[in-house]
């Protein structure tokens, strides 16, 4: 709720048209791992479930948002890490 608040905030929707003259990143703590780490694939890591994360899959659906470790990292078999977590 509060990160569709956030993607859908006048000041975040201008950065973003911006974006790609001037870099836009997104940090903080949502209290919430990437919903790209907690796949079929890695169910293992997390006592079986998968889940879809709601706020790292509003930042990549909604807001066209990459996630920049896993840009740099694909495959969280390989590299594991709660990206866009604290």
């Amino acid at each position: 709720e509060n990160m569709r608040e956030f993607i859908l905030d006048d000041d975040f929707r201008k950065a973003l048209k911006r974006s790609d003259e001037e870099p836009l990143l997104v940090c903080g703590d949502f209290n919430a791992p990437s919903h790209l780490d907690w796949t079929q694939e890695t169910k293992s890591q997390h006592g079986g479930w998968v889940f879809e994360w709601p706020a790292t899959k509003m930042l990549q659906g909604e807001a066209a948002m990459e996630d920049s470790f896993r840009k740099l990292h694909p495959n969280p078999l390989l590299k594991t890490g709660n990206t866009w977590s604290t």
